[in-house]
């Protein structure tokens, strides 16, 4: 799935400062896991819990795009996160299964290739 040139106008203006950049042999797209048949993965307005819920996906939910993440990890893989910090990392996504865009962030254990 790729963002339309409209949507990518949209985030652009939304404050995403920098291209859509991924790792070369990251995957194309993410899917929801870890959340119950009768829960949605809240998407937030920002990278914490702290952050108002904006936004939910589906538990079943697949193409989901990753825009950003922190704590920021490198494409070559010479980054050691503490368990805390795997356990803590948010990322920023865009999705649009249903014609409705959602954008924002979510708990990056919730996600899988």
């Amino acid at each position: 799935m790729r963002l339309k040139p409209l949507i990518l106008g949209a985030l652009l203006a939304a404050g995403l400062s920098s291209p859509l950049l991924a790792c070369a042999d990251g995957p194309d797209s993410y899917r929801v896991v870890g959340v119950a048949a009768d829960d949605v993965l809240n998407v937030r307005s920002g990278p914490s819990l702290g952050f108002s819920v904006i936004g939910a996906l589906p538990h079943d939910a697949t193409g989901v795009q990753n825009i950003d993440s922190v704590p920021v990890h490198s494409c070559d893989g010479n980054v050691d996160l503490t368990p805390f910090e795997q356990n803590n990392r948010w990322t920023k996504v865009v999705w649009d299964e249903t014609g409705d865009y959602v954008f924002g962030w979510v708990k990056s254990v919730f996600l899988a290739e």
